[in-house]
């Protein structure tokens, strides 16, 4: 469970900007699969609506899964559901949706799965962030079937400019945060990152295993 906590979620976060009311379609595929993809076409650039994908079989294209997005009046994604082909309908299968603040920062990402009757809670982040919009902290839980769960927490610092300077990552113990890695950043005097550093807690001192 905690690998799926580990993963960023990416997500649009475009104002509205005169939408133009057009959708469009397009095909990518191989020999052996293929995706559909609608989206609808903005000045600035698109949301995508819907993923289909599909496998070759028995000489035909055959529906897999199929991914469904929907946003609010700001285009922040709301929701992305996943659903699986049974042969001759759409079942659902998992869902995350998102919630914002007032300045459309993402504050709470929620993860469930579906159990043929209902939408069961997995997994969820809860974002903070400072006065100036830069996130702060990610804290991560997992539902244990009646509670959340403290899994494991990130937290964000910058410098002066507001730039990423380190990000840390700790894990719950089941009373404890302890820190288990984080990443360091170096600038230049133009603020351009000229080394991250990659260093685990081996429970006494930083172990350095990694710079790029």
């Amino acid at each position: 469970k905690n690998e799926l906590l580990k993963q960023r979620v990416n997500y649009p976060t475009k104002k509205v900007d005169q939408i133009k009311q057009r959708m469009q379609t397009e095909n990518f595929s191989d020999s052996i699969s293929r995706a559909i993809i609608n989206k609808k076409i903005l000045n600035n650039g698109y949301l995508l609506i819907e993923e289909i994908n599909q496998n070759w079989i028995d000489s035909n294209w055959v529906h897999y899964c199929k991914y469904t997005y929907t946003y609010d009046v700001n285009n922040n994604l709301i929701e992305r559901l996943e659903q699986l082909w049974n042969g001759s309908d759409w079942i659902n299968s998992w869902r995350a949706t998102y919630n914002y603040e007032v300045n459309n920062n993402m504050i709470e990402y929620l993860y469930q799965r579906w159990d043929v009757f209902n939408w069961v809670n997995y997994g969820k982040y809860a974002y903070t962030y400072d006065v100036n919009n830069n996130l702060i902290e990610g804290l991560g839980q997992l539902w244990d079937g009646s509670n959340w769960v403290n899994s494991q927490k990130w937290i964000y610092k910058y410098d002066m400019n507001y730039y990423l300077i380190e990000q840390l990552r700790q894990l719950w113990d089941s009373s404890n945060w302890l820190d288990d890695f984080k990443y360091t950043f170096s600038y230049d005097i133009n603020n351009n990152r000229i080394e991250g550093l990659g260093q685990y807690w081996d429970g006494f001192i930083w172990v350095s295993y990694g710079k790029y």
